[in-house]
């Protein structure tokens, strides 16, 4: 502290030379706010149960940092859990500088339905080129996206609407994990 006399000598002075500093930190504090608010990041104005100015700032800081990491570098997938939901994953990744973090993911589920006519009863479904496992002929190939709790509510009606039709050569990828999908999309660098 600059300037600042001892509060055993002169303990007016001091008490000013305090004051002003409190009010400049407090400033700092209210631009700080004012520009977290701007960027989309909803801060408390309670700073704490002791009201800990500092633990304020460093909460900002952090939000900052971790923002900018996490959009400006590279992660490294470092481990991927399933949880409860259907189709909702946890990653866990790190970056470039060090941060481990968390992401929740939710993965869709895709199947194709090989076909050997056109059919117009597949409004749901988008046609597809792909190459069939064993080299099986693609005839009309469609793909359909769903995320993984409408697929399990629906794929006993897929099943007997298109396994049991004479015109259907095969479902394909009804039993591939979403953590496998994952694996699959994502590679282990993003």
């Amino acid at each position: 502290m600059e300037n600042c006399p001892a509060p055993e000598e002169d303990f007016g002075s001091w008490l000013k030379h305090q004051k002003s500093g409190w009010r400049k930190i407090r400033r700092d504090l209210k631009s700080e706010k004012k520009l977290i608010g701007q960027r989309g990041v909803n801060v408390d104005s309670k700073v704490g149960s002791k009201g800990h100015l500092g633990m304020n700032r460093a909460l900002n800081n952090f939000i900052r940092s971790t923002d900018d990491t996490v959009l400006n570098s590279r992660w490294h997938i470092m481990q991927i859990e399933e949880t409860y939901e259907p189709g909702e994953l946890k990653v866990w990744a790190l970056t470039e500088q060090g941060n481990m973090f968390n992401v929740k993911l939710n993965v869709a589920k895709l199947i194709y339905i090989n076909s050997k006519v056109a059919s117009a009863g597949m409004a749901e479904f988008k046609k597809v080129q792909k190459t069939l496992p064993r080299n099986r002929k693609s005839h009309m190939l469609y793909e359909w996206e769903s995320p993984e709790a409408a697929f399990i509510e629906k794929y006993n009606n897929i099943k007997q609407q298109h396994l049991l039709n004479e015109n259907v050569e095969g479902i394909y990828e009804t039993k591939m994990p979403a953590k496998f999908r994952a694996l699959i999309e994502l590679g282990c660098i993003v």
